[in-house]
């Protein structure tokens, strides 16, 4: 009991000072920030692409392989990711993603997906997050990573915005405010475990119809 009140008073403490303080509102901020420029992302979609397909797939790594994963290791393998993704035909539709690392201490690295694809060209968003996941587990972990296809269990969220989003159909925006709030905030966990200023979240970048027709042209 004494050791109990004792880490009781320590965690007080530790909150009570400015230093904790300043680093709860610094990650608030962020967040903020993140979320309106996921917002904004997501509308400079929607204005391009009257449908949209959104997919979310969680990945990680097998209990037997996740303890020996480090940061570096987590990051090459979202960065081999997204580098494969620009050749392979399987995301082809694909139109921008969205992702967050997280650190728990029984999960440990794991990151949240986002997929946005061109819903005119692409249809059966759980059998194409299916493969997304397992494009995840062969070939960019080797048999090492795992995967969570939320797509395959919408019905287990209460404002779903997965699969179709049709623009001018304003249905699903809780259930989208909701995901893009969760995925934009900053994990705590993370930014503790992971050194210097690596990364926790990031986007596609948003690519204005003029420097596209430019690039087209140049090919």
């Amino acid at each position: 009991a004494e050791m109990l009140n004792k880490l009781v008073q320590d965690y007080r403490f530790a909150m009570s000072q400015a230093g904790f303080k300043q680093a709860c509102r610094k990650y608030q901020r962020a967040s903020v920030k993140n979320l309106k420029g996921v917002m904004n992302y997501i509308r400079h979609l929607q204005e391009r692409h009257s449908r949209l397909l959104v997919l979310r797939v969680d990945f990680s790594w097998a209990d037997e392989h996740k303890a020996a994963v480090t940061a570096d290791d987590a990051r090459k393998h979202r960065q081999q990711f997204f580098r494969n993704m620009q050749k392979n035909p399987l995301f082809r539709h694909v139109l921008g993603t969205v992702w967050k690392l997280e650190y728990a201490p029984q999960r440990k690295f794991h990151y949240h997906m986002l997929f946005i694809l061109n819903g005119n060209k692409a249809q059966q968003d759980g059998v194409i997050a299916h493969a997304f996941g397992e494009y995840w587990k062969h070939t960019i972990t080797q048999g090492k990573g795992i995967y969570y296809n939320c797509n395959a269990h919408k019905a287990r969220y209460k404002n779903c915005c997965l699969g179709k989003l049709e623009r001018g159909d304003n249905s699903k925006d809780e259930g989208l405010l909701e995901a893009l709030s969760y995925i934009t905030k900053i994990d705590a966990f993370a930014r503790l475990v992971l050194p210097g200023n690596a990364r926790t979240f990031g986007r596609g970048e948003v690519r204005s119809l003029k420097n596209r027709k430019r690039t087209k042209r140049g090919r």
